[in-house]
């Protein structure tokens, strides 16, 4: 008998407006730097002190200012110093928190949504350091926001310094664990409610851009599918705005669709 492949299509749109999220429309950028502080150290956010590592930052909404979608953003490099990354993954979520209350308070890969995922070398000058964001993060203004660096490299490199301001004032801002000998430190997955870490109150120089035109329609988060012999589960977290989702389904030969709830 003829095996036919059964394939998923979740269309990322809101049924409102058919479009895919990066199809925005042309607005005014703004630029916002948070952290002024000319200290530097081989720690967050890219820790090139160790070979793995994963850093978690909080920035606060009252720090941002505005919403809107981050399509870059840059940590200041006080060194000519490079480190090649053979993994490098920024994350993006939002917290009701401005502090991490323990050394073990972490958002895992389930808090947060992956931004950028790349091979590449950090570091290498003196000045702002950019990382375009592979899929632009919406952020909605009203909560805090995560930023979670992790990376893998084969070396480390002592030379390579990174700003930071003191959040001594408010609170432990900045948490991050690091090895050399261990690449788990580099894996967001890895994280358990026991795992240990370190709080400082070094909190990496940042500059995001925003986009703050607001599209139509947004791109559901946490998407996650499973397949079997006779048919799919999907699930997703949906936007503020969308009431529905299209989802295409079937074999190779022919696709059904069917609208969903926003949520489910």
């Amino acid at each position: 008998m003829k095996n036919k492949s059964f394939y998923l299509l979740l269309k990322f749109a809101a049924v409102a407006w058919l479009a895919p999220n990066f199809l925005m429309a042309q607005g005014t950028h703004t630029t916002v730097v948070i952290g002024t502080g000319t200290s530097s150290s081989s720690y967050p956010a890219f820790l090139p002190y160790n070979n793995h590592s994963t850093t978690e930052m909080i920035y606060t909404a009252a720090e941002i200012g505005t919403a809107g979608m981050i399509d870059t953003l840059w940590f200041y490099s006080d060194a000519t110093a490079s480190l090649a990354c053979t993994s490098l993954r920024i994350y993006m979520g939002t917290t009701a928190s401005s502090t991490f209350a323990s050394s073990s308070d972490w958002y895992g890969v389930d808090d947060v949504d992956l931004v950028y995922d790349a091979a590449t070398t950090i570091g290498g000058a003196v000045g702002w350091f950019a990382v375009a964001l592979q899929t632009p993060y919406y952020y909605p203004g009203n909560d805090n926001l995560v930023v979670v660096v992790t990376k893998t490299a084969a070396n480390y490199n002592l030379s390579s310094k990174w700003r930071y301001t003191s959040t001594s004032s408010v609170g432990y801002r900045t948490l991050y664990r690091g090895s050399d000998g261990s690449s788990s430190h580099g894996d967001l997955s890895t994280l358990t409610a026991t795992t240990s870490g370190t709080r400082t109150y070094d909190r990496p120089n940042v500059k995001f851009s925003i986009n703050t035109v607001i599209p139509d329609c947004f791109r559901p988060i946490n998407l996650a599918a499973e397949l079997t012999y006779t048919g799919a589960s999907i699930s997703w977290t949906g936007c503020d705005d969308a009431f529905g989702y299209e989802i295409c389904y079937g074999t190779t030969d022919q696709l059904s669709s069917y609208i969903a709830s926003a949520e489910t």
